[in-house]
Order: structure tokens, then sequence, then C-alpha cells
């Protein structure tokens, strides 16, 4: 079975405050989502496209669950609201977000 994943993308040059983000939801998400079937999570920076130029985003966040029903679950939850609504904390704007599966590896 793929482990399933929700993917939060960040666009660049919205302002984004990165010590808050890895200090205080980072670690909620660890807290909250932990025991309701998140098995890790991924950041990554983007500094520049392959041709040089600016990437579309500045950071993304991959979260990984044991299986579709538990991310599932997770997305009707109201834990999931409440990291939703920490979002005006460390970001101005909304994340793009994309539902999917590890398909390779």
């Amino acid at each position: 079975m793929n482990m399933a994943t929700i993917t939060f993308c960040y666009k660049t040059d919205v302002p984004f405050n990165e010590k808050y983000y890895r200090d205080k939801h980072l670690a909620w998400c660890n807290e909250a989502l932990k025991p309701l079937g998140m098995q890790r999570y991924e950041v990554k920076k983007f500094y520049q496209a392959l041709d040089g130029s600016k990437p579309p985003y500045q950071l993304t966040t991959t979260l990984y669950f044991e299986s579709t029903e538990a991310l599932q679950a997770v997305l009707a939850s109201e834990t999931s609201q409440e990291g939703l609504r920490d979002v005006v904390n460390f970001y101005e704007g909304f994340p793009d977000m994309f539902v999917g599966e590890v398909a390779y590896q």
C-alpha cells in the first residue's frame, strides 16, 4: 500500500514567517497529527528553477500518512481546520494544496 500525502506549496514573493513555521506550526503538526496517522513530514526550500529563474514556490511541505483512509480522516477532522486557521500566523495568503500518494521510491 502506498503512503498517502498532502503537499502544501507556499508561493514565492508572498511573506512567510519561517521562524514561526519551523518553531510553532511544525511542532503543532507533530503533536496533533502523529496520533491521527501522520508518519512524518518533509519540508523543501526552493532557491531557483532549473533555468535559473525564480521558482513558483519558496517552500513546500509534504505530510505522509500510513493510508488514504488516515489522510481522509485527518482532512475531515477539526484538527485539520485548526491547522489551517494557523496559516495566517506565518503566511500571507493560502498555500496551494495537493493530495496524492507515493508512487515510486
